[in-house]
Formats: C-alpha cells, sequence, structure tokens
C-alpha cells in the first residue's frame, strides 16, 4: 500500500526544495532500480551537464530512461531549477514503465517523484519513513 504527499511553496513566492533535497532523504535508494520519465531543467551555470540533450534522451525513451541511484543523486546535485520531473523507482524491472495514468504509476511503484510546473512536488511511496521525514523537513 502506497501513501502519497504533496510538499508546496511555503511563504517564498517559488518552491525552495530541490529533487536533490528529496533524493537525500531516500536513504534506501541504492536498493531500487530507477527511471526518469519526464524532466525539464536548468543546470548550474558551471556544471558540464548538458541538460537539454538529457531531456531528449528522457522524452525519446520507450519505458523510461534507465539511471542508477550514484548517477540519480549525482545529476541532481548539477540541476540548478528543476521545473518538471517525473522519477520511478521500484526493485521489479516490469514496473518501470510508462503507465497509462498517474494514480496506477503511483500505486504500482515503491516511489515515485513528480514535480508540477515548478509549483509542488507529490511523492508517493510504500516507505512511509521517508514520507514522514519528508513532512517534518519541508511542510
Amino acid at each position: 500500500m502506497n501513501k502519497t504527499i504533496q510538499l508546496c511553496k511555503k511563504e517564498a513566492d517559488y518552491l525552495e526544495i530541490s529533487l536533490h533535497d528529496i533524493l537525500s532523504k531516500i536513504h534506501d535508494g541504492y536498493n531500487y532500480k530507477w527511471k526518469i520519465l519526464w524532466i525539464e531543467a536548468v543546470t548550474n551555470p558551471k556544471s558540464d551537464f548538458l541538460v537539454v540533450d538529457f531531456e531528449q534522451k528522457v522524452k525519446e525513451s520507450l519505458s523510461g530512461y534507465l539511471i542508477s541511484w550514484n548517477h540519480l543523486l549525482e545529476m541532481s546535485k548539477k540541476i540548478h531549477q528543476t521545473i518538471e520531473v517525473i522519477i520511478i523507482g521500484d526493485k521489479e524491472d516490469k514496473k518501470l514503465k510508462r503507465y497509462e495514468n498517474d494514480e496506477d504509476m503511483r500505486l504500482s511503484c515503491n516511489y515515485c517523484i513528480e514535480l508540477v510546473d515548478s509549483s509542488f512536488w507529490e511523492i508517493s511511496s510504500s516507505n512511509f519513513e521517508v514520507l514522514q521525514k519528508l513532512n517534518e523537513v519541508f511542510s
């Protein structure tokens, strides 16, 4: 059974929670396989990460872009601003795919991390400890 939380802007005019902030609270991430289904982002000015090329690879992938936990963490450090992203994580390969609707995706995968239009995060997981930690830190 998965639970979903939403993390929004507090008092600032912009969302202060980064992708790296979210990922850094998932201490068991190395136990899962990860796919990026969608990403739109801006990299740090001094970064060598070509985000436009990466966005294109993700868009062209049939079932999402497979990425290791370590590479996902490293990539998140190079991003200055995430505009939209959908990342899923699970132990079963068959669950790492593009879904017909978000609800099926949230219910099927151990982790579903989504940022909507730089406005709010929706994070679904079967790991309630991670969700509780995220709520405590960012709500």
